[in-house]
C-alpha cells in the first residue's frame, strides 16, 4: 500500500511505520537526556543552597560529585544497554 504525502511523492505502508518509529525514538532520547538533566539541576538547587545532603561544608563537593556520577553512569547504561540489544526499547536502568 502507497500513501500520497504533501509533496505528492507516495510512500508505502512500511516506510511511513518506520518514520513514525523513528520520531518515537527520538522523542524518546529527548525524555531521557532531560530527565538526567533536570535530575542534576535539581542536585545543584540543593547544593547551591545548602540543604541536605550539601549542609556539611567539608563533603558537600564530594556528595554532588557522588550523585552526579551515579546520574551519569545510570544514564550511561541505560544507553550502553540499549545500544548492545539493538533494541528500541525502553532500557531498565534509570537515572
Amino acid at each position: 500500500m502507497t500513501t500520497p504525502t504533501a509533496t505528492g511523492a507516495t510512500v508505502s505502508g512500511s516506510d511511513y511505520a518506520t518514520g513514525l518509529a523513528n520520531r518515537s525514538y527520538a522523542w524518546y532520547q529527548r525524555l531521557r537526556f532531560s530527565q538526567a538533566r533536570e535530575a542534576i539541576e535539581a542536585e545543584r538547587r540543593l547544593y547551591r543552597t545548602g540543604a541536605a545532603p550539601y549542609d556539611d561544608e567539608g563533603t558537600r563537593e564530594r556528595a554532588l560529585a557522588a550523585t552526579v556520577t551515579r546520574i551519569e553512569q545510570g544514564e550511561m547504561s541505560a544507553w550502553a544497554q540499549l545500544v548492545s540489544t539493538g533494541s528500541r526499547e525502553e532500557p531498565t536502568a534509570t537515572p
